[in-house]
């Protein structure tokens, strides 16, 4: 079982959802299910306890208005997701 990896946060509805692709083959989740418990390409099995799926409006707004801080704040997000926190 593997974390998904965050890559983006969404610009729809409420532009707070966090989106994740699958950690083997990065194929994204977006598309036919937000927390599929295998990978639809290639079948790996994806773990989703304690992994955050949405960020507060402040951290959404900094990611979709400075294009310099979008990597920092992926990788954050990513680094809490391997340590088990969640919000």
């Amino acid at each position: 079982m593997k974390i998904p990896i965050a890559y983006n946060i969404s610009q729809w509805g409420s532009a707070t959802e966090i989106l994740y692709c699958c950690p083997n083959c990065e194929t994204s989740f977006s598309i036919l299910g937000k927390r599929n418990k295998f990978c639809y390409n290639c079948g790996i099995e994806i773990q989703w306890h304690n992994v955050l799926l949405n960020v507060d409006k402040d951290i959404a707004e900094k990611y979709h208005n400075n294009y310099n801080e979008q990597k920092e704040i992926i990788l954050n997000i990513n680094k809490k997701n391997m340590g088990g926190t969640n919000k």
